[in-house]
């Protein structure tokens, strides 16, 4: 009696992982897409950070079914509403690649629009990993634009930065 069963427990699978290289590159792995497909929402990244810790989180999102069922749309987010950024998007190994302006305050309807985003077809070759993951590389490519109050407040933490250290 009052024995715990680890097995209902236990943690359900990983569905993705989000690695780092850098300030500048993001690897972001989604594995089990078929339940991804199946759930036909939005699927978000884990938030992470490109170029200065002020820029705020970035994070990517997937969307199946668009513009047909066998492909998805892959969109790059920030938070920051004025802030503009060139970012590439790539997937198997660049069989799917694009670079594009993304904007801080921006809808899916508006970047599919405008051509803000990836579309891939999942069926192609090389797109999906042996193992069935998706392998999805975003990397930043330029800060396009930073609202001002912004670019103060990295001036001045980069200047106090390089100030001497007390002992």
């Amino acid at each position: 009696a009052g024995e715990l069963d680890v097995r209902s427990s236990a943690a359900p699978p990983v569905q993705q992982s989000l690695q780092m290289t850098g300030l500048e590159v993001a690897e972001w792995r989604l594995f089990d897409l078929a339940k991804l497909f199946r759930d036909q929402r939005l699927f978000n990244s884990p938030p992470f950070r490109f170029h200065h810790v002020l820029l705020g989180d970035m994070y990517l999102e997937l969307l199946p079914g668009v513009p047909q069922p066998e492909y998805c749309a892959l969109f790059f987010r920030c938070r920051v509403p004025t802030m503009r950024l060139r970012v590439r998007l790539e997937v198997g190994g660049g069989a799917f690649a694009k670079s594009f302006e993304v904007m801080g305050k921006s809808t899916e309807a508006m970047d599919l629009k405008e051509g803000r985003c990836l579309q891939i077809n999942l069926s192609a070759p090389k797109v999906l990993n042996a193992d069935g993951s998706l392998l999805v590389r975003a990397s930043l490519e330029d800060v396009v634009q930073v609202p001002a109050s912004l670019q103060d407040l990295i001036r001045r933490q980069d200047e106090r930065a390089s100030w001497p250290k007390r002992l």
